[in-house]
């Protein structure tokens, strides 16, 4: 039970990242923020 807790949490953080690497990547080519919100 204590693994899969540790490993929901990682995961969370692990994808709310990606969405803010997403965001930045976006921003730096000039395309909208947000196109990242895709990836839920």
């Amino acid at each position: 039970l204590l693994i899969t807790e540790a490993y929901k949490e990682a995961h969370e953080k692990s994808v709310q990242g990606m969405k803010e690497r997403m965001n930045d990547l976006a921003q730096s080519l000039g395309m909208p923020p947000g196109l990242g919100e895709g990836l839920k």
